[in-house]
């Protein structure tokens, strides 16, 4: 009886939902694979490789990993205040380099064109993904698990479904790209169901001093922990854009 009762404790509980939500999301795109690859061809996933190595980079430093501090103030109202930073930061780096791939397509030639539409498309999923990141660390923290893996579940059924739709449609890399944007954007909308209306009270309410003595509080994120998060993961994704 008491291993039982301890089947149904609560810590147990929120470690099957973690690991429920990664393993079906895991189970999805593994089942949708073989027919993604029949569908688009080596080129197209290369320039799917190249816009994941280069989002990979921007969702690492977008938000200056304020978004893990979020785990950490003992109050509520500080942990939303570093939440409202995550999102302004995030906001900003996303929205400039949209500004730079659109003077770049204007200006620039027919390759250097391409390069610009694949910027577009790393702002967007920069954008959406970076506030999904920082409301799953929120969600975290409300010990929300259940929304966390219902939200990789969601992202990974959008997703597949964007991509094979789109692979009868038109196969080539943007259309990948797309996918990975749509199923970003299903993730947001469902955080956002449970998150909106706490963070619009809390915005409208929110001072500027104490938003930033909150990020004050918290800058050994973006001083000690960005630099060495940015190194790892530049090790990783700098052969992909060296190619």
């Amino acid at each position: 009886m008491k291993f039982l009762r301890r089947l149904r404790s609560p810590f147990l509980t929120n470690v099957l939902d973690v690991f429920r939500g990664t393993a079906i999301a895991q189970i999805i795109l593994l089942l949708t694979t073989p027919l993604l690859t029949r569908l688009f061809s080596p080129g197209a996933f290369g320039e799917l490789v190249l816009y994941q190595a280069v989002l990979t980079f921007g969702l690492v430093g977008g938000a200056l990993r304020f978004e893990h501090a979020i785990l950490l103030p003992e109050d509520r109202r500080t942990a939303f205040d570093v939440a409202l930073i995550s999102f302004v930061l995030v906001s900003v780096v996303s929205m400039t380099l949209f500004v730079i791939a659109g003077v770049g397509y204007v200006q620039l030639t027919d390759r250097g064109q391409d390069m610009a539409v694949v910027r577009m498309y790393v702002a967007a999923a920069l954008l959406l993904g970076g506030w999904a990141q920082t409301l799953n660390f929120l969600a975290l923290r409300e010990k929300e698990f259940r929304l966390t893996a219902n939200a990789k579940i969601l992202r990974a059924v959008t997703l597949s479904i964007a991509g094979v739709t789109g692979g009868f449609i038109r196969p080539a890399g943007a259309t990948l790209m797309l996918a990975d944007i749509i199923g970003k954007l299903a993730a947001l909308i469902l955080f956002l169901e449970k998150f909106w209306r706490q963070l619009a009270a809390h915005a409208s309410g929110a001072a500027l001093s104490r938003v930033l003595a909150a990020a004050k509080t918290y800058r050994r994120f973006p001083m000690v922990s960005l630099p060495g998060s940015m190194i790892n993961t530049a090790t990783f994704s700098i052969t992909p854009v060296m190619v």
